[in-house]
């Protein structure tokens, strides 16, 4: 019994160093695999946000754009709106003289 409890204490060390070395291997490549998550994340993130500051200037160019666009309809209105009041205010003085002038006839 003796080389039986021998046996057994060297088949229980084999088995733990193997527990051991097994534990071990899932641990690095466990962490392995942390690291390439890791790496692929950040990429994906950094192109992420890339394509975020690329978009965001795109959307302040257009933005810009509008403005511009804005305000010089903006001014081509304010022109328009002084011809009219101008053509009108020419008009009525016009229809004014014309009345006066029908009443002086009469």
């Amino acid at each position: 019994t003796k080389e039986k409890e021998e046996e057994m204490k060297y088949l229980r060390e084999q088995y733990e160093e193997q527990m051991a070395d097994s534990r071990a291997k899932l641990v690095d490549t466990f962490k392995s695999d942390m690291q390439e998550m890791k790496a692929e994340w950040e990429g994906a993130f950094m192109r992420l946000k890339d394509e975020s500051e690329v978009t965001k200037r795109a959307l302040s160019n257009e933005l810009a754009m509008s403005n511009e666009a804005k305000i010089d309809m903006e001014r081509r209105l304010s022109e328009l709106h002084a011809e009219y009041k101008s053509k009108l205010d020419a008009e009525r003085i016009k229809c004014h003289d014309m009345v006066e002038e029908l009443k002086r006839s009469k």
